[in-house]
């Protein structure tokens, strides 16, 4: 999440500086000012263009962290070095700072399997089938149906719990 949130305040300084040095250029006309104004004018434009997607990429990190069905440390080093965390909920997984998001833009979740040590997550982009495994400690059978439970309200999604006794 950090690092979405460093690239989009990174894309809106660029787009700020630009739209300065457009300002400055205009009002000084300095020599070939035409030149540079469309220069500056395209990357600003550009960088304003990223900066909305990447906007949007922190809105919906934001949303999967504040709706989060389960929430597991990948790797944890020592406390200076940076953990990789998963978040997943209805509305998507977010991986570090890669965003899948359910029911928009052509992914749709189709299964979702439970199990004591990983949890398998499939869904169709583009007509592809894609999966995602997700490894985390074992977890309680207790845990596991809450999970289920909370994946069939707010997905609509069956879940499948395999292999407890293990």
């Amino acid at each position: 999440m950090t690092k979405l949130t460093w690239c989009a305040n990174c894309l809106l300084t660029m787009t700020l500086l630009g739209i300065t040095s457009l300002a400055v250029i205009v009002f000084l006309q300095i020599p070939n000012w035409r030149l540079y104004t469309m220069l500056v004018l395209a990357a600003t434009l550009a960088a304003a263009f990223h900066f909305e997607k990447a906007r949007r990429n922190v809105v919906a990190a934001r949303l999967i962290i504040e709706n989060q069905i389960m929430h597991i440390k990948l790797v944890d080093f020592d406390e200076k070095s940076k953990s990789i965390e998963a978040y997943v909920s209805c509305f998507g997984v977010l991986i570090d700072s890669r965003i899948i998001k359910f029911n928009q833009s052509g992914i749709w979740l189709k299964t979702v399997d439970l199990r004591r040590d990983f949890t398998s997550l499939t869904y169709v982009e583009k007509e592809r089938t894609q999966s995602i495994k997700i490894f985390h400690p074992a977890n309680k059978e207790c845990e596991l149906a809450e999970v289920a439970r909370r994946f069939r309200y707010e997905t609509g999604v069956v879940p499948v719990i395999e292999d407890m006794k293990a």
